[in-house]
């Protein structure tokens, strides 16, 4: 994709170029579309149903570890694996200011609309310190934009990833597909329009990924994607633009009775020196001195059937986390082991004290298929026949 604009590329090359070449071959724009939370099982009817005149290339991906959106995106921003920029899920303890961060709004966890870290000096402009793929894209001569619901537009996570881009906003996926067709439609420069929607994320976290109500979110998605973007854009714009779709992760159905409540513990609770951080489904465990094989005899005998708990270093050595060297302070965000679900659960842990309880319906951060596997969608928009 960087190749469309002269760009030389990012150190990891894990799809053949062949695959991609005839889509992207004069393609001036190129819009990538990010669908959040969608799992690559269900995107082949929809395909079907809105797309199927577009001779459409569908492949599968491997998300990243942990399998969520903080962790994704900066690895699709950057070209870094997780391994290498070590931003490692949902929420993360950063051991030099003390504290487990939300990641998505620089926050406490426990106070997650709390501003008094970005009044204190974080700064997520400065926070990875590694070039982005729009600083890239900007240096080619393009416009880099980022297409972003608008109550993201200054969220600390796109002020992190969205250096050096510009920032165009919508407010459903209506007019999220008219508002791509007017940017490529008027701009006389070449795109890279990074765009992100999160409706059916959404909808999957609270009814479910495989629900109804999921289901018809994605419908309206792709009928708006066709109606407004494709049948409407006009014929000349359409014959140099490129349209990549896919996801950042998949989700899970969760089994309600499969939530572990780490309070409901307090044997495994008294063995970590913070609580869990990570996500729902991959959990960073943070153990005490001299306490990691109780907290490994203690899921053994009691939580065998529903979890299982690895080192971080078995996970690094075996590429869970990716290729490239370590970041140094790695270890400092991922904590000494990691519990993951065997079939339909989640960790827990209430950071806030007046939370109750576990509500989700759909999660993700691990490593089942339906979490991992997500979706490629390629189209050449020049080829409406």
């Amino acid at each position: 994709m960087l190749r469309c604009f002269g760009c030389k590329g990012l150190r990891h090359n894990p799809i053949s170029e062949a695959h991609l070449n005839g889509y992207l071959e004069g393609a001036e724009n190129v819009i990538l579309l990010l669908v959040d939370g969608l799992p690559y099982y269900p995107i082949k009817g929809f395909v079907d149903r809105y797309l199927k005149e577009l001779d459409p290339l569908i492949m599968p991906l491997t998300s990243t570890f942990h399998s969520t959106t903080t962790t994704a995106l900066t690895t699709l921003t950057t070209g870094l694996t997780p391994l290498e920029h070590g931003i490692i899920g949902y929420t993360m303890h950063l051991k030099e200011i003390g504290v487990v961060l939300s990641l998505t709004n620089f926050a406490p966890s426990a106070a997650p609309e709390s501003t008094s870290l970005l009044e204190a000096g974080l700064d997520p402009s400065s926070f990875l310190n590694v070039e982005s793929i729009h600083t890239e894209v900007k240096r080619s001569g393009a416009r880099p934009i980022i297409v972003t619901r608008r109550i993201y537009r200054e969220s600390p996570f796109t002020v992190m990833l969205g250096a050096d881009a510009e920032i165009e906003t919508y407010v459903s996926a209506s007019d999220l597909f008219i508002k791509l067709r007017k940017i490529v439609e008027q701009s006389k420069d070449r795109l890279f329009l990074f765009t992100y929607w999160d409706g059916f994320d959404i909808a999957a976290h609270i009814y479910g990924p495989e629900s109804e109500e999921s289901e018809a979110e994605l419908e309206a998605f792709f009928s708006s994607l066709k109606s407004n973007l494709i049948d409407k854009m006009d014929r000349s714009a359409a014959r140099k633009t490129a349209l990549l779709v896919l996801s950042d992760h998949g989700q899970v159905t969760l089994a309600a009775d499969e939530v572990l409540m780490v309070s409901d513990h307090p044997t495994l609770l008294n063995a970590l020196h913070i609580p869990p951080t990570g996500d729902s489904r991959a959990a960073c465990l943070y153990i005490k001195p001299d306490m990691r094989e109780e907290v490994f005899h203690y899921v053994e005998k009691y939580l065998a059937n529903l979890f299982v708990v690895y080192d971080v270093r078995t996970l690094i050595k075996e590429g869970v986390f990716g290729l490239g060297e370590v970041k140094p302070n790695l270890f400092d965000r991922t904590g000494d082991l990691i519990l993951l679900p065997k079939r339909n659960g989640a960790v827990a842990y209430n950071y806030r004290p007046k939370s109750k309880g576990f509500e989700l319906r759909g999660g993700h951060g691990g490593l089942h298929p339906r979490e991992i596997l997500i979706p490629l969608l390629c189209l050449n928009l020049g080829w409406v026949r």
